[in-house]
């Protein structure tokens, strides 16, 4: 029969072991940035010439947490792509003129998903241009072919395409909780066998 204080002791390091293993579990999840994705809607306020554009866009932000207003994310902090496409053009953060670490993307109002800052300028292969700065996009299409320079200005408004982290744990977390647990169980059984012989 096992007596009460050996009794007492495989509980107490059956519960520790437990309680390492849900640690272990859960705190590179809570500790681990997750990407999240933000959709941009480019809309035109302020058409020059004849030609009216339009385009889309993303951002992805890897940060710990929500995103915080008034805070410049660049590749350095955050910042992990930016793309668009206008007028069937397509320009993006690997493209950027002044190379990725000069793009900056802002936040002001975090609650509305307000952008307050994108700067960025590319010209891309077809001599399209997108600059960007202070909240405005500017589109300049064809810039190397006189006369057809036709220039917008765009206001971006932003709609969250994935939130947080998955409830569901992976597979693979999962067998490597289940295997732990085993070999803990199996360590206090051997124990117990010792002692009771």
């Amino acid at each position: 029969m096992l007596s009460s204080k050996l009794f007492t002791e495989v509980l107490r390091k059956s519960r520790t072991l437990l309680s390492a293993a849900i640690f272990l579990l859960v705190a590179p999840v809570a500790l681990h940035a997750t990407p999240v994705t933000y959709d941009l809607t480019l809309t035109e306020t302020d058409p020059v010439g004849t030609t009216t554009f339009s385009g889309t866009g993303s951002v992805t932000l890897d940060i710990t947490g929500a995103p915080v207003g008034f805070t410049q994310y660049t590749i350095a902090n955050g910042l992990k792509n930016l793309e668009f496409t206008v007028d069937g053009q397509n320009f993006s953060l690997a493209d950027a003129q002044s190379g990725p670490a000069t793009v900056i993307f802002e936040f002001g109002d975090v609650a509305d998903l307000q952008i307050r800052d994108i700067t960025f300028a590319e010209t891309n292969a077809n001599g399209d241009r997108i600059s960007s700065t202070s909240g405005y996009i500017y589109y300049q299409s064809n810039v190397s072919v006189s006369g057809n320079q036709n220039t917008g200005t765009f206001t971006a408004s932003l709609a969250p395409v994935g939130h947080g982290v998955s409830a569901v744990p992976e597979p693979g977390s999962l067998s490597l909780l289940g295997t732990g647990m085993l070999a803990g169980a199996g360590t206090l059984f051997r124990r117990y066998r010792l002692h009771r012989s």
